[in-house]
């Protein structure tokens, strides 16, 4: 008997479906794979807060403990974003902004109410909005009204073409972050 090629074809098709199945996913590689997962987004969760980082450029303090902000990079009235590492390896976020009335202010990026959402704030033409409750702020008010959702007013001062704040006084308000 003499076999032609088509059965030599399906004996091969046959041979290939008659295999043994791979094994499917054994339920202790699952667990592993599942528990690793979880020990990884645990870990990104715990540390991530305090590393991770908005975008905002990092600011440093000079030898005498100020930090400066050029005046030419906030004059035009939009809030600028910042960050500062605190002593404490914390990072601090603040905004600075040459308000409606054309006095520069800065302020955390929190509020002695709102702080522990670390949400912060964004800005709606001349107000500053809290971004958890979501109250509006005008930016003249800022350094001005404190307490409550208000931005929490960092002190500064004008040092020809800068901005001035202290470490000191960005230190302070690393508990908020």
């Amino acid at each position: 008997m003499s076999h032609s090629p088509q059965d030599d074809r399906r004996n091969r098709k046959r041979e290939q479906f008659e295999q043994p199945a791979r094994p499917g996913l054994q339920p202790k590689y699952v667990i592993g794979t599942a528990t690793g997962l979880f020990l990884v987004l645990f870990t990104f969760i715990l540390f991530g807060g305090s590393a991770k980082s908005s975008g905002a450029p990092l600011v440093t303090p000079g030898v005498d403990g100020k930090v400066r902000i050029p005046l030419a990079d906030v004059s035009d009235g939009s809030a600028r974003f910042y960050e500062y590492r605190a002593a404490s390896g914390k990072t601090v976020r603040f905004f600075v902004i040459r308000s409606s009335d054309g006095v520069y202010r800065a302020a955390a990026d929190a509020c002695d109410v709102c702080f522990r959402s670390k949400m912060g704030y964004h800005q709606e033409g001349d107000d500053m909005v809290c971004n958890k409750c979501g109250r509006h702020f005008a930016s003249k008010d800022v350094n001005v009204i404190t307490g409550s959702c208000n931005p929490d007013g960092i002190p500064r001062a004008i040092d020809g073409s800068n901005l001035l704040l202290a470490a000191a006084d960005l230190d302070a308000r690393a508990a908020m972050f």
